[in-house]
């Protein structure tokens, strides 16, 4: 992964290099920004510009790509770059004790450890008290990148002692031209991805790259559209059905992508109910992300009050969050269902 490879940070990429130019690496960074706008990515570039080992690269602001560091940093083998991920819906002091006795030994094949913690904002009390530690007396060799969506969930001890990288949004002709240069996709296609990815390049590419992740959204939206008419004893059916589109085949099994599929359909669910609330505030000429769905939008948009709409994306996001803990999937989606409905249907 190199910096050239990310799209639409330009600022943050800036800062990140400037930081190497000068020589003046911070031994904890805060990336901070929306979901899917390349914190992962940028992080992992980074990783791989301080490790690097082929220094004739232009102004040693980027990684080669071709090393032996760079390609084990892509493989995810590097001994000297973790990545720590929640267990569940937090990420837990044993995670940190580990993290700080493996930071108590040199690089064993770079120059720098690297650890970037992937959900920053599911440290716990103990997790953050823990990690103060390790940011009040850093190892010179130790860089920690923190990854966070919402950093006022964040200590402001563990803020004030990081740098802030923020990461923005792209425009939606960003989106376009960047999918345009990197896939070969029809005209409405395009847009369409453009839309529905909200700014956040990483989805982008995801819905470009993988036909499933569009099919999901049709599947999962046409339940959703029919739901505020649909009887409401079928509400067990419909949990049903996409809990398993979340679980996918059989052989796939892994708790941590199911549910990390899960809340992707959320989200398209979300972007449906965020769309309806915008069209309510704003009228028929408000922005969409369901862009290929509109006309359905305004039909539905007259059977909810602005309360109830405001009031369903609530239980949305509730149950994203429920999701990520040890809720039953079953019941958390049929509870979900009942709270979106219209209360005049």
């Amino acid at each position: 992964m190199r910096f050239s490879d990310i799209e639409g940070q330009e600022g943050a990429i800036r800062a990140l290099k400037f930081s190497l130019r000068r020589g003046e690496v911070a031994h904890a960074y805060l990336f901070v920004g929306p979901a899917n706008t390349g914190k992962m990515a940028t992080a992992l570039a980074f990783a791989s510009a301080l490790n690097c080992v082929n220094k004739t690269f232009e102004n040693n602001e980027d990684a080669c790509g071709t090393c032996i560091s760079c390609r084990r940093i892509e493989a995810g083998t590097h001994s000297d770059v973790r990545i720590i991920t929640p267990e569940g819906d937090q990420t837990k002091i044993d995670q940190m004790r580990e993290m700080i006795k493996s930071l108590q030994f040199a690089p064993l094949g770079g120059r720098w450890s690297v650890v970037i913690i992937e959900q920053a904002d599911t440290l716990n009390p103990s997790s953050e008290n823990a990690i103060l530690k390790i940011l009040e007396e850093p190892p010179s060799y130790a860089v920690l990148i923190l990854l966070s969506c919402n950093p006022t969930l964040l200590l402001p001890t563990i803020r004030s002692r990081c740098r802030t990288i923020r990461f923005m949004r792209a425009s939606t002709s960003e989106v376009e031209a960047m999918l345009k240069r990197n896939f070969d996709l029809p005209e409405e296609k395009v847009k369409l991805i453009a839309a529905c990815s909200q700014g956040a390049i990483g989805r982008a590419i995801r819905m470009a790259s993988d036909p499933a992740m569009l099919e999901d959204r049709a599947a999962v939206l046409g339940l959703i559209r029919n739901w505020p008419t649909s009887p409401p004893v079928l509400a067990f059916k419909t949990a049903e059905t996409i809990r398993k589109m979340a679980e996918g085949t059989q052989s796939d099994t892994d708790e941590r992508t199911r549910i990390g599929r899960l809340h992707r359909l959320l989200d398209y669910i979300l972007s449906w109910y965020s769309d309806l609330l915008s069209l309510k505030i704003r009228g028929n000429d408000a922005p969409v992300c369901n862009i290929d769905m509109v006309d359905d939008l305004k039909e539905q948009v007259v059977l909810y009050t602005r309360e109830r709409l405001q009031a369903a994306i609530k239980s949305i996001m509730d149950t994203r969050r429920y999701l990520a803990g040890n809720v039953t999937a079953q019941l958390a989606l049929e509870n979900m269902l009942f709270d979106i409905r219209p209360d005049n249907i």
